[in-house]
């Protein structure tokens, strides 16, 4: 009868601590979700973050491929001027030889 009580306080006592170890675990748990969970908030946010920088780097790169198209358009238009005014100067310097020979 002895030995069965203290069998009984010995599994009592081996219960109770296997409860407190449960609502420690269960706490640990709780503290550990919250934590990931503010993690995961934030990595999103940076997700989001980096989104609208590759976003504006995309936008940035359009907008500089197409004032590099202007640029090489007016470059062009620029020779093309260029061509023709050393043509003009070039008939202008033919038509004074002949009105000096004239």
């Amino acid at each position: 009868r002895t030995l069965a009580l203290e069998q009984k306080d010995l599994t009592e006592k081996r219960l109770s601590h296997c409860q407190h170890d449960l609502k420690q675990a269960k706490e640990s748990l709780r503290v550990t979700t919250e934590e990931l969970i503010a993690a995961n908030a934030k990595a999103e946010a940076a997700a989001e973050r980096a989104s609208a920088e590759e976003q504006k780097s995309k936008e940035l790169v359009e907008d500089l491929s197409r004032v590099q198209g202007s640029h090489e358009a007016t470059l062009r238009n620029l020779e093309h001027n260029r061509t023709l005014l050393l043509a003009e100067h070039h008939q202008l310097k033919l038509d004074l030889e002949q009105l000096k020979d004239d």
